[in-house]
C-alpha cells in the first residue's frame, strides 16, 4: 500500500475559516443596515420627540374603530411579528442603524364586533 493512500486528508482549514469570516461579515452588515417599517421611516433622531412621533403616526395610520384585520395586515406588511396576551394585541419589530437598535411595538384591543381601540405605539432604542 501506497504512502499517499494510507494518509488521510485534512480539512482545508484555511476555507473553513475564510468562509466563517464571510458569514460573520455579511450578518454584520445585514445587522448594520436593517431599515425600519415603512411606518417608522424618518422620525426624529431626539428621542422624545421619534417616541411621540411614532405614537402619532400609529394613531393616524389606525386610528381607533379601524377594523381589525387591517391592522394586523398592516402592520404584518412591515414586518411586524402579531401576538396576543389576555385580551391586548401586541406587534413589534426592530431595526438597525449602526451600533444602535430600534424596537417598534404597537398595541391595541379588539371590541366584540371587531374593532381597534386603546391603539398605542411606542419607540425604544439602544445603543452600544
Amino acid at each position: 500500500m501506497s504512502r499517499r493512500s494510507r494518509t488521510r486528508r485534512r480539512p482545508a482549514t484555511g476555507a473553513l475559516i475564510f468562509g466563517g469570516i464571510v458569514v460573520a461579515a455579511a450578518v454584520a452588515l445585514w445587522a448594520i443596515f436593517v431599515r425600519p417599517p415603512e411606518i417608522a421611516r424618518g422620525l426624529p433622531s431626539n428621542i422624545r420627540q421619534a417616541r411621540a412621533a411614532f405614537t402619532q403616526r400609529v394613531l393616524d395610520a389606525f386610528p381607533p374603530g379601524t377594523e381589525h384585520a387591517v391592522i394586523v395586515e398592516g402592520l404584518s406588511a412591515q414586518g411586524f411579528k402579531i401576538s396576543e396576551r389576555d385580551a391586548v394585541f401586541r406587534a413589534g419589530t426592530t431595526s438597525h442603524s449602526g451600533a444602535c437598535k430600534f424596537t417598534y411595538l404597537v398595541t391595541w384591543r379588539r371590541t366584540p364586533n371587531g374593532l381597534i381601540e386603546d391603539v398605542a405605539g411606542d419607540r425604544l432604542s439602544g445603543c452600544l
